[in-house]
């Protein structure tokens, strides 16, 4: 696997129906409104962020639910870093953000 789903993430990653795309799932009961993805690293059950990607920005508030990532440049760039790919960041329609905890 090339991901990482972080325990307090409210978004999953996880692979679509037909195994050929990455779906974000929301796991949370607030509004997503964007997200950033990156790479990370496990050293000594730590996390260590090797990447931030741009902030993304959702054009339709997702309450509950899942959405397509386009994967395949993330998964290259991770992967030149020996990284995994994962959620840092959500922001949420009443403002609040969830952040990676390093």
């Amino acid at each position: 696997m090339f991901w990482l789903n972080l325990p307090s993430s409210p978004l999953r990653i996880a692979v679509d129906s037909n195994g050929r795309h990455l779906e974000l799932r929301n796991q949370s009961s607030g509004a997503v409104t964007g997200y950033q993805l990156g790479c990370v690293t496990e050293e000594s059950g730590k996390i260590k962020v090797q990447r931030r990607f741009e902030l993304l920005e959702m054009k339709n508030e997702l309450a509950a639910g899942w959405f397509t990532v386009d994967d395949f440049k993330y998964r290259d760039l991770c992967k030149e870093k020996k990284a995994k790919l994962a959620v840092l960041s959500v922001s949420f329609a009443d403002g609040s953000q969830w952040m990676i905890k390093q």
